[in-house]
């Protein structure tokens, strides 16, 4: 497996636990919708705390 896509997986496994831990379907959505413009190999992480 590639580095990239041993990245990708390990933080598709981080936005699922992050979606296992609310209850608020609002917060899965938006999960779901920021993962692929957020992830991309190599993108500088920056983690913006998402307020409602």
């Amino acid at each position: 497996m590639s580095d990239d896509a041993d990245k990708l997986e390990r933080m598709e496994t981080v936005f699922s636990l992050a979606k296992e831990w609310t209850q608020d379907q609002r917060e899965h959505d938006v999960l779901d919708e920021v993962f692929p413009e957020w992830w991309e190999p190599g993108h500088e992480l920056e983690i913006t705390p998402i307020i409602f």
